[in-house]
């Protein structure tokens, strides 16, 4: 069961991030998603790849609040925490 919550909500922080690219995102919608991703990530950060995408993925989910982050680096990111979250649910 909790692996469906982590990976729903990898799935919500990916749909933010992939919106981003297309429409501007309220500033508190990116912070906040980017702490909860970070915060998930410190669940499995040193074991396992995953807790590295998602450290890497809220990282760049607050600095796209701050900065003009490049939109390959959203779309490659965003199709990371996709698969990451769609796999969860298998």
């Amino acid at each position: 069961m909790l692996v469906k919550i982590l990976g729903a909500i990898d799935l919500l922080a990916g749909s933010i991030l992939a919106l981003s690219i297309l429409t501007e995102i309220p500033f508190y919608i990116l912070i906040v998603s980017g702490i909860v991703i970070l915060i998930k990530s410190l669940m499995g950060f040193p074991k396992d790849i995953g807790g590295w995408m998602d450290l890497l993925t809220g990282t760049i989910l607050i600095l796209t609040a701050f900065v003009v982050v490049p939109m390959f680096v959203k779309i490659i990111f965003a199709i990371l925490i996709f698969q990451k979250g769609i796999s969860s649910f298998l």
